[in-house]
């Protein structure tokens, strides 16, 4: 029977596995959250790692600043290239914001966490009355995340394997004294070293490489422990919003009813405080999500005028796509926080209340009242994240 019991918990969906994902992909940057008991040596290196990707970020960003400023003092002769520059330092800005915020909001971040974990379900009944596994990372929310991560990681090794190509290609056509190694980077960035030659194609691309990965990270880590914790949230107004509507409350076991309510109102209490913590420290997150999206938008629109139809156009679009996806995303989980909160009151007015006690009654009120302002993702007080604003985007 105990080995049962065991078997049927490692398949329900425990709070570890909500959020092994956004820690993952955090610690691909050096960094872990929340930090864990760790060896020294180990510690030395995640430090390390993240050490070099900031450096690179700030070298590669700088040098991109000061070559859209020389093309803009020169009287813009290079239009394409001003544009890609500038959609680059956007999402590069995008992943600073988002980091930064994720920094400052560091000790509000930990005590949400620690209140995420102590009222997640325990025991084998609750797992499955709270159904984990429902409301657990969706495969097509997968599909979309990982897709953004494998697309951006070919971004970057895909101009050193044009290089191979092209060079294996002219060995074969010209021979080897004519052949000649492209050298093609990242990004079209001028350093203060030419970076045609083995060793410094090899530092210029390392750096590039760091910086595209950090800002890839920034751009999407904060994101991934947002809808981790929407996950959450809507799995508990959810089992709120059930267990209300499928209770029976009667006079004659008005203790029993009472106790019930209570604790489904302090319940409730706590989620909505969840909730609206999750605004306090990603407010400003989602503020940048919806103008930068708005951004990308206006970048591909004034490149297209300028430029028409071409393979750097394609990429922009190939960009655009992933980025309205895990824009779509979370407005996704901010429109079934917005569903699954209002059920509650709903839920509330059409179970059997009236058949219950006065006290029973005042509880219900006080669910009633609470379940009149719904639970949302907020963008910094301005727009509510949900369907309607992914209309106003697209």
């Amino acid at each position: 029977m105990t080995i049962k019991i065991v078997q049927s918990l490692n398949q329900l969906k425990q709070f570890d596995d909500y959020i092994w994902f956004p820690n993952a992909v955090l610690k691909t940057i050096g960094y872990e959250f929340p930090q864990k008991p760790t060896s020294k040596w180990l510690l030395c290196l995640k430090r390390a790692l993240t050490l070099l990707e900031i450096s690179a970020h700030f070298y590669c960003s700088g040098y991109s600043i000061k070559q859209m400023y020389d093309i803009a003092q020169n009287g813009m002769p290079n239009v394409p290239l001003f544009l890609r520059l500038t959609s680059s330092l956007m999402y590069t800005i995008s992943g600073d914001v988002k980091l930064l915020n994720f920094v400052i909001h560091l000790k509000q971040s930990k005590t949400m966490f620690k209140r995420f974990q102590d009222i997640y379900p325990q025991s084998l009944e609750e797992l499955h009355s709270y159904r984990v596994n429902q409301h657990f990372w969706p495969s097509w929310v997968n599909v979309i995340l990982y897709f953004y991560l494998v697309s951006t990681f070919f971004i970057i090794i895909s101009p050193i394997g044009e290089a191979i190509l092209l060079y294996i290609y002219e060995l074969l056509t010209v021979g080897y004294a004519e052949a000649h190694f492209s050298y093609l980077k990242c990004y079209e960035i001028t350093y203060s070293f030419d970076h045609r030659s083995p060793l410094a194609y090899a530092l210029a691309y390392s750096l590039e490489s760091f910086y595209s990965h950090f800002i890839v990270i920034g751009n999407i880590s904060v994101d991934i422990w947002l809808l981790s914790y929407a996950m959450q949230l809507c799995m508990h107004f959810d089992y709120i919003s059930r267990e209300l509507e499928m209770y029976e409350p009667n006079e004659e076991h008005a203790d029993a009813d009472i106790k019930f309510i209570a604790d489904l109102v302090s319940k409730h209490q706590i989620v909505l405080r969840l909730s609206n913590e999750i605004n306090t420290i990603f407010g400003m997150l989602l503020l940048f999500l919806l103008l930068s999206m708005c951004g990308v938008l206006c970048c591909v629109g004034v490149y297209m005028m300028v430029m028409g139809m071409g393979r750097e156009l394609l990429t922009y679009v190939a960009f655009l796509l992933t980025a309205v996806g895990q824009y779509y995303v979370i407005c996704y989980y901010g429109q079934r926080l917005i569903i699954l909160s209002k059920n509650i009151g709903n839920s509330a007015y059409n179970h059997r209340w009236y058949m219950a006690s006065p006290s029973y009654k005042k509880s219900i009120l006080i669910i009633l009242i609470r379940a009149q302002k719904e639970a949302d993702l907020n963008a910094n007080g301005m727009q509510p994240i949900s369907f309607e604003a992914f209309k106003i985007v697209t």
